[in-house]
């Protein structure tokens, strides 16, 4: 909060000031002087923040090409029918489990 602003104004007001500035963000061009010196502050930081978003290097992503809009829309069948999950009952699976903890016989 800025010294000259919070003399005028409480710091509840001048918050609610601020996040309506946010909120009703407009250019320059269309901001009236006669508006609350907070709320232009605010929109004068808000300039600067958007300064430095747009000013930063645009990323390309080369591994994403989109498909060309059609005018069709099907929806297919599914190519395969879905199988049972392949689930072990509880006392087969600690069976198992069991066997492969067992000691090996090298001896044989």
């Amino acid at each position: 909060m800025s010294q000259q602003t919070s003399q005028s104004t409480t710091p509840t007001r001048e918050l609610r000031l601020r996040s309506w500035a946010r909120k009703n963000y407009t250019h320059p061009r269309n901001r009236q002087e006669t508006w609350h010196p907070v709320v232009l502050e605010e929109m004068l930081i808000r300039d600067q923040e958007l300064l430095e978003e747009f000013s930063q290097p645009v990323t390309m992503s080369y591994g994403y090409v989109p498909l060309a809009p059609t005018s069709f829309r099907v929806l297919h069948a599914p190519h395969a029918s879905v199988k049972q999950p392949n689930i072990a009952k509880f006392a087969t699976r600690q069976r198992a489990i069991h066997e492969m903890m067992l000691p090996v016989d090298d001896e044989q």
